[in-house]
């Protein structure tokens, strides 16, 4: 009777241990990350929406920290490369509400200190989100 209770105990250890690594391995567990956002090219913002404006450099980022985009909207002008750069210790990626604008690096994951970016080489308003998170979104206008 007694190895079976031993038996019983070392199979919910391993169970334990086991959640604990997907958990912490699947980029659910995420400490605020006190490390200062990355240099952002220079842009200029619109004081009433919040938006971000990219200037004549032809390049904006989007820091990706605590499971947000910060600059969560930004306006560019056609032919601008936007990159996100990802401050978080979880994976995440970029993918367009509109499959059909294309793909940011073929949608792969990127961890803490990486980047992706992509070229707007059509005018409009491209919605996109996180993958793995979804409820994570923003949204990139292109300008003449």
């Amino acid at each position: 009777m007694k190895n079976k209770h031993v038996v019983i105990v070392l199979v919910f250890a391993t169970f334990l241990v086991g959640a604990g690594v997907i958990f912490f391995t699947s980029g659910m567990a995420n400490s605020p990350s006190s490390t200062q956002p990355a240099k952002i090219e220079p842009t200029a913002t619109t004081a009433e929406t919040g938006e971000t404006t990219a200037t004549s450099s032809q390049s904006s980022s989007v820091i990706i920290e605590n499971f947000e985009f910060i600059k969560k909207d930004i306006t560019v002008k056609k032919g601008t490369t936007v990159v996100w750069k990802n401050l978080d210790t979880a994976k995440h990626n970029v993918i367009f509400d509109d499959a059909s604008v294309g793909q940011v690096e073929g949608g792969k994951l990127i961890g803490k200190g990486q980047e992706l970016s992509f070229t707007f080489d059509k005018v409009g308003s491209f919605s996109y989100f996180c993958g793995p998170h979804t409820y994570m979104k923003g949204r990139v206008v292109v300008s003449e």
